[in-house]
């Protein structure tokens, strides 16, 4: 009898720990690209309700896209009203990162903020970086010149102030640099005309200063240029006016 009570309290034991094991679930591991847009998430508002702690996948998430290895490659979150610092957000944990874009999130209420960090950098992969019409301030950190892959740089529209960093002359691959509409100082770095795939270069409405320098007119895929409403003196440079592309 005895026995009979003993194996039926062991078998009560053994349904109730199964029951523990079915109903405890799994810690969730994040990425160390999920943890860095989910703290940047909670520094700020507005963010996409898809970015959740829930989710261990971001490329389910608005405005990510992945590789099949499921390496962070595009975060897209133009026009996306968004509040956020950008300098909150760790660009050292996207080592795969090719196109970013958080342009565009300019209003009354929500905005992109803050500085441009210098570890933005270590994007070494990165093609296209986009951070028009926001409200991002400082300067430009000559960090920059670490992405050499980048064939897209649009800052406009921005409160970014200081000088062009020299720097600029190492992104080789660059065809479009749109800074205008900003508060940059001081004079076209003579280094810009080694920039030889460029074919749009864009420094308007800014308070740049001094005279331009001739070697522009040599760099033979330009097709626009904008150099208006500045401080610059002298005059321009006979090279510029030489047809460089043959039709």
């Amino acid at each position: 009898m005895a026995s009979s009570f003993i194996t039926f309290v062991l078998k009560i034991v053994v349904v109730w720990v199964s029951l523990i094991t079915i109903n405890v679930s799994p810690a969730i591991t994040l990425t160390e690209e999920a943890k860095a847009l989910l703290d940047w998430k909670a520094s700020g508002l507005y963010f996409p309700e898809s970015w959740n702690a829930n989710d261990t996948s971001p490329s389910k998430w608005k405005g990510i896209t992945c590789n099949t290895a499921g390496r962070l490659t595009m975060l897209d979150l133009s026009h996306s009203v968004i509040y956020a610092e950008l300098n909150r957000l760790n660009f050292s944990s996207f080592q795969f990162l090719v196109r970013l874009d958080l342009s565009w999130n300019d209003g009354d209420y929500y905005g992109i903020w803050g500085t441009i960090p210098d570890n933005i950098g270590m994007l070494s992969k990165l093609t296209h970086l986009y951070l028009s019409y926001n409200r991002i301030t400082g300067s430009i950190p000559r960090e920059i010149g670490n992405l050499k892959n980048l064939n897209h740089l649009d800052l406009f529209h921005n409160m970014i102030n200081g000088s062009i960093p020299r720097e600029i002359e190492n992104l080789k691959n660059l065809n479009q640099l749109d800074f205008f509409h900003n508060n940059l100082t001081g004079s076209i770095p003579q280094e810009i005309v080694n920039l030889k795939y460029l074919n749009q270069l864009d420094l308007s409405h800014n308070m740049i200063n001094g005279s331009i320098p001739p070697e522009i007119g040599n760099l033979k895929n330009l097709n626009q240029l904008d150099l208006s409403h500045n401080r610059i003196n002298g005059s321009i440079p006979p090279e510029i006016g030489k047809p460089q592309k043959s039709q």
